[in-house]
């Protein structure tokens, strides 16, 4: 059996851990289209292991998976959002932040959640103000995220957003955090 035939193999097996080994050969090998198109098609697996798999494995692809990525970003689906952002905020790739920035206004708050984590570490000056908005969502995981990814900016404007936030913030936990970010009591 060729390597491609055994890896068609895998793809279509109806073992979790097979299908999660061909995103991980897939990781290795070439960015070919076929990789690509393999790829992308596990990213809606059932199985979260397989599907996060294949987000890491389209991540190591780097530049070659970004227009597909971007793709993934349309989709309906949210849950191939939330793993194409995922992919993507895995990238170091310089201005693929900018690619992110705009999920965080996703109607879905795993893709919010998502996006704010995948900035960490690397907020461009055009996320900041959709970051002070996600302080006010009402998912406590986005908030806490968008909390640390501010932090994280070392801006001015973060932190004074930060320290507004801190007296309308309505989890002790967050507000601890964002105490222990400002370093105030």
């Amino acid at each position: 059996m060729s390597e491609i035939e055994e890896l068609q193999k895998l793809l279509s097996s109806p073992v979790r851990a097979d299908r999660k080994r061909a995103a991980q050969l897939l990781a290795e090998g070439e960015s070919s289209d076929l990789a690509l198109a393999s790829l992308w098609s596990l990213l809606g697996d059932p199985d979260k292991t397989v599907r996060a798999a294949a987000s890491d494995a389209l991540a190591c692809h780097g530049e070659g998976a970004i227009p597909l990525l971007r793709k993934g970003l349309e989709d309906p689906d949210w849950v191939i959002r939330y793993r194409s952002v995922e992919a993507l905020g895995r990238m170091e790739i310089a201005g693929v932040e900018d690619i992110i920035v705009g999920m965080l206004k996703d109607p879905r708050e795993h893709v919010r959640y998502m996006a704010a984590k995948s900035l960490l570490n690397r907020v461009p000056p055009s996320a900041i103000d959709l970051l002070k908005a996600c302080l006010r969502d009402d998912n406590v995981y986005v908030r806490t995220m968008a909390v640390a990814a501010l932090a994280s900016s070392n801006s001015g404007e973060a932190k004074g957003a930060l320290m507004e936030h801190l007296y309308r913030e309505s989890s002790e936990e967050i507000r601890s955090r964002i105490r222990a970010y400002l370093r105030v009591e």
